[in-house]
């Protein structure tokens, strides 16, 4: 762009972008600086357009543009001019003086914040409003210029002015642009990791509180297991029994046991596993106060219940609990009635391959005798 046309738009539209960053900022120099890098990128980027009003709206969309980055890049805050416009954002401002000091056409305004009319219209309105509810006030023009007056407006002469706007460097002001996103940028990413690091400090929590808890294995396995059941001692009335049997991939022993022929109870304490297969994983189903069965593994294929067709007897104190290779099981069982020559023992069935083994505890004498 030649001198003398940048002069001529200097001439009549630098007092309204300084106002502009002023009433918004607050600040004299900071302000005579962004008017300064305003005209210098139109001087650089020489924009060509057919008339004056859109030299304004390009001139205008700008100054909002770079208002918008200043306060998001922290490099100044919210500091208006009096109290007043505290009440007011930067794009309140903005319009305001647009409709009121400009005298812009309403559909100028609408093109230079980028809104709907609708949208655009109320914000003049509310603008007007909140000055009004503040301050009894005839002119609002006046109002706003006297604001600008008070506070030491620059009037340079425009050819010095010109001048010192060509002598910008230029890829010193673009430097100045790339700063200023990167500023943004940072400052958007702080925002995000304030936002995101509290959620993330909690899954870490658990997954260490996890990690520990489940005897040190992978954190990242064990965070959504569920109840690992109860820790419990073997029995000590229990003895060495070592009965096994295993199914495909699966493997139950019958670790310890006792059974009381005279008072028709028992203890038995299990170990299961399965190759492959991470037992803390494993649904169990047990009930606290006694049945006739235990379900677990995989939709509840393998149980282990009393066997004693003809008579009633009920597991009790059952406690389990599971690490990475095994579950371990341990419970209490009685009867409560008892046919004369039943067989007693616990069965284990594997319902995936219809594979069963009973471990059995002996033949019922005594109670009722046995229908053929």
């Amino acid at each position: 762009m030649e001198e003398k046309n940048l002069y001529e738009l200097i001439s009549k539209n630098y007092r309204h972008i300084y106002n502009i960053i002023y009433l918004c900022t607050g600040e004299k120099e900071f302000s005579k600086e962004i008017s300064f890098k305003i005209f210098a990128k139109l001087y650089y980027d020489n924009p060509w357009f057919i008339d004056e009003i859109t030299y304004k709206k390009w001139m205008l969309s700008h100054t909002l543009s770079l208002i918008n980055d200043i306060y998001k890049s922290a490099d100044k805050k919210n500091k208006k001019v009096n109290d007043e416009l505290i009440a007011l954002d930067f794009e309140q401002i903005v319009a305001l003086y647009m409709d009121e000091c400009m005298e812009l056409p309403f559909e100028v305004i609408v093109e230079v914040l980028d809104r709907k009319s609708k949208t655009v219209r109320k914000l003049i309105t509310k603008s007007k409003k909140i000055l009004m509810s503040h301050k009894e006030m005839n002119d609002i023009k006046e109002y706003i210029e006297n604001i600008v007056l008070e506070n030491g407006v620059v009037c340079d002469d425009y050819a010095d002015l010109t001048q010192n706007i060509c002598d910008i460097d230029k890829e010193t002001l673009y430097m100045w642009e790339e700063s200023l996103k990167i500023k943004i940028l940072k400052k958007n990413i702080i925002r995000c990791c304030v936002l995101i690091l509290p959620p993330i400090l909690v899954v870490l929590m658990v997954c260490l509180i996890s990690y520990i808890r489940y005897d040190n294995y992978n954190i990242f396995e064990v965070m959504n297991f569920g109840d690992r059941g109860e820790w419990f001692e073997a029995d000590l009335r229990a003895v060495e029994d070592g009965r096994c049997f295993t199914s495909k991939n699966t493997k139950i022993t019958l670790e310890k046991s006792w059974y009381d022929e005279e008072k028709k109870e028992g203890y038995c304490y299990f170990v299961i596993s399965c190759e492959g297969v991470d037992m803390r994983t494993e649904s169990i189903e047990v009930s606290r106060y006694g049945q006739k069965s235990i379900k677990f593994g995989k939709n509840n294929k393998l149980e282990l219940y009393l066997l004693n067709i003809d008579g009633f007897g009920r597991m009790y104190d059952i406690k389990y609990y599971t690490t990475k290779e095994a579950l371990y099981l341990g419970f209490n069982f009685e009867l409560d009635k008892v046919l004369y020559g039943c067989m007693f023992g616990i069965d284990f069935v594997d319902w995936n391959n219809y594979k069963s083994m009973s471990f059995e505890f002996g033949t019922l004498n005594g109670g009722e005798p046995k229908y053929e």
